[in-house]
């Protein structure tokens, strides 16, 4: 039983397990993506997932792509200590100073 599951011990070790996997999911994609685009295939299926060419499922699977592009930045982000800043677009307008002329 050596593929027997062994939960992570830290939250370093749990996203380290987390990455790997989306790379390994990334690495899937990324050829499946390629065969569609050079014609080398006219569908593909990754896990659950069956993809034809046609140009919605072609976003669908970029979409995929993307996604995991980001959740392994955001990861290796954390894992480096330096995690990803949301920021907001939201001014605050002190409402006393809406009609002052300066």
């Amino acid at each position: 039983m050596a593929d027997e599951f062994v939960p992570p011990k830290t939250k370093r070790e749990w996203l380290m397990r987390e990455r790997e996997q989306l790379y390994v999911s990334l690495n899937s994609a990324m050829r499946g993506y390629e065969d569609l685009l050079g014609g080398a295939i006219v569908s593909y299926s990754l896990g659950t997932r069956s993809i034809t060419r046609s140009v919605s499922d072609m976003n669908t699977l970029s979409a995929f792509i993307s996604r995991t592009q980001n959740r392994i930045a955001e990861i290796e982000a954390i894992l480096n200590g330096r995690p990803i800043r949301n920021t907001s677009r939201y001014v605050f307008i002190d409402p006393s100073m809406i009609d002052r002329r300066w």
